[in-house]
């Protein structure tokens, strides 16, 4: 089997993906620190990288209307999706974020870390 697509382009080594849930999307983070979206269909890239991290993004996952990243940094990111600015910055991990997920209703955000905890975090109050 060959590929669908490649998506090239990449300045650095890619850590996670995820779709948008409509699927006409693709969010992915690497190990620049960066987030970036490209349109599933063209395979081209959406705007500018999305920076805030300050290490690896190793984790991503998609909403409707905002996307959350985990990252080396300690930190997880929500984001709003348009136009890819800065929601909130959860902090309380004191290791890597190696997963981050949202709740099925969009309301909370889950992650995982290398310092054994499990975040619960609502993604209006934190």
């Amino acid at each position: 089997p060959q590929a669908l697509k490649i998506f090239n382009g990449y300045e650095s080594e890619v850590e996670c993906v995820a779709f948008s849930p409509d699927e006409k999307r693709l969010f992915s983070g690497s190990v620049d620190g960066t987030l970036r979206q490209c349109d599933l269909q063209t395979g081209e890239q959406i705007g500018k990288e999305w920076k805030e991290h300050t290490d690896v993004v190793c984790a991503v996952d998609v909403s409707e209307t905002m996307v959350v990243s985990g990252s080396r940094d300690h930190k997880v990111i929500l984001w709003n999706k348009e136009p890819g600015e800065v929601k909130h910055i959860f902090e309380g991990h004191q290791g890597t974020v190696q997963s981050v997920q949202f709740s099925p209703e969009y309301h909370q955000v889950v992650s995982g870390s290398f310092d054994t905890t499990v975040r619960l975090w609502h993604v209006d109050t934190g």
